[in-house]
């Protein structure tokens, strides 16, 4: 399952692929740690974009390591970056500063505006503002797998 060198996938490479998954990767750990919730999330990720465990492995470590995380100047990459990292992001149902950095980042990188930021996180229950989850006892299923993501606490 999944996609190999050479091909595509909803018209992003390959490369593409793991371009996103570091930048899902980097947003899940700018706060130092990564809740369960995240990880499933990302676990939902790397699935659907078949990526081995071992890839995945050395993704991580690159990023764990300060390698940059550069997106290509595509818009299909840049729009499912933008969408993965906001459900990382939303996955623990708060936003550190630090996520919010790399969200705001990805946003004007890929020409959204800080305000279409913040209704797109209205609309998860979360604010750039406040950076806390707006509602309470919230129970999410994975867009991507379906499996359900459980409330952080």
């Amino acid at each position: 399952m999944g996609i190999k060198p050479g091909e595509r996938y909803l018209g992003i490479s390959y490369a593409g692929l793991r371009r996103i998954y570091g930048a899902l990767f980097a947003v899940a750990i700018a706060d130092g740690d990564i809740a369960t919730t995240e990880r499933e999330v990302l676990d939902c990720w790397r699935a659907r974009f078949g990526l081995s465990e071992t890839e995945v492995d050395r993704i991580e470590e690159k990023v764990r390591e300060g390698g940059r995380v550069g997106l290509e100047d595509d818009a299909d990459e840049r729009d499912m970056a933008r969408k993965g990292m906001l459900e990382v992001a939303a996955a623990d149902h708060e936003i550190a500063p630090e996520e919010e950095s790399l969200l705001i980042g990805i946003a004007q990188a890929s020409d959204m505006t800080v305000e279409q930021l913040q209704r797109v996180l209205r609309w998860r229950g979360l604010s750039l503002s406040r950076g806390v989850l707006a509602g309470a006892n919230i129970t999410e299923k994975c867009h991507h797998c379906g499996q359900e993501v459980r409330e952080a606490g």
